[in-house]
């Protein structure tokens, strides 16, 4: 089999059959498709059994057992070259699969691909085009850590990116408790096994609604302490310090004030005032958030990956100076 696409689901009968027949509609690529309910209560299993296709390969949980568990349950089916996990609310372009995998056979180097992403709302509206680099490029794992750090996951949504399965077994399952971060964790992981392609082209449509797991993890004070975690990770790893530590700091600062507006915006008062509280103990007079939004956000400066394996400042933006050829 050359490709596995994984759809773990949860609650999805508003969106799992059109999620389901924008993969069975793929040509040129041979496919297997492994849906994983996680016990439903609406009729999304109902939809999932109506597909006679024998491509579908369904399995369903008797209780739901968690995001992060049948992510996994779903992705160890797969008996695919390639694998996909591509979430029930969201979509594949036409031909996606075909032009994804024709990059990892080009480059037996690379561990995973992921491309440019169009944003879509509830009604199939198109919202936004999210693209970070306007040419094919190959990312190493360094430079994609020293990436994160201004920019946060380039990589994108797990409906995004396909990965070599192998590669998915060396680096290991999901991880529970990162809320948002679940993904970049695990393209960390992945790309330490080789490096990441990205394609310019729009090849999955990630949907924005009320109910969707981005929008609940907004409200939850976790996702900050979370991406706090992860840059100090980042920092002890690429053994940053001075100003790339001060700047990085800084955009966790910028994310509890966001936090805090947010709060402020749904009328609340008391959560809002910690938010602001660990902004300033992360970054006292907000020095690092404003060099990080005037010169390293806006690409005036940037982060390279000097020949100690460290990041230093550089006259480009961080997504030119890490993907450049020198």
């Amino acid at each position: 089999m050359k490709i596995s696409v994984c759809i773990p689901t949860y609650n999805s009968a508003a969106y799992i059959r059109e999620c389901i027949e924008s993969v069975l509609a793929q040509e040129g690529v041979e496919l297997e498709v492994i849906v994983s309910d996680n016990a439903s209560k609406d009729d999304t299993w109902g939809i999932i059994q109506s597909f006679s296709d024998t491509r579908i390969r369904a399995v369903r949980s008797s209780q739901n057992s968690g995001m992060t568990v049948n992510f996994n349950r779903a992705l160890r089916e797969a008996t695919g070259e390639y694998v996909k996990l591509l979430c029930s609310d969201d979509l594949l372009e036409p031909n996606s699969l075909t032009q994804q995998a024709k990059l990892l056979d080009e480059h037996p180097e690379l561990a995973m691909v992921t491309s440019a992403t169009r944003l879509i709302d509830s009604h199939n509206r198109e919202l936004a085009v999210v693209k970070w680099f306007s040419k094919p490029v190959i990312i190493e794992t360094l430079n994609l850590r020293t990436i994160s750090l201004i920019y946060g996951n380039v990589v994108g949504e797990p409906s995004a990116v396909l990965f070599r399965r192998e590669a998915w077994l060396r680096a290991g399952a999901f991880k529970d408790g990162l809320v948002t971060l679940i993904d970049l964790d695990m393209w960390f992981r992945l790309v330490r096994q080789g490096g990441l392609g990205y394609l310019p082209v729009p090849l999955s449509r990630i949907r924005r609604h009320k109910l969707s797991m981005t929008n609940q993890f907004r409200g939850a004070g976790e996702v900050q302490e979370a991406v706090l975690r992860m840059t100090e990770e980042l920092l002890v790893e690429l053994q940053a310090d001075g100003i790339v530590r001060r700047i990085s700091l800084g955009k966790v600062a910028g994310s509890h004030l966001r936090h805090a507006l947010y709060g402020l915006k749904c009328g609340h008062l008391r959560w809002p005032a910690s938010a602001i509280t660990s902004a300033l103990r992360l970054d006292p007079a907000f020095v690092g958030l404003f060099l990080y939004v005037t010169l390293f956000r806006s690409g005036l400066l940037g982060l390279r990956v000097a020949r100690n394996g460290r990041p230093s400042l550089c006259l480009a933006s961080t997504l030119r100076a890490a993907t450049e050829v020198r």
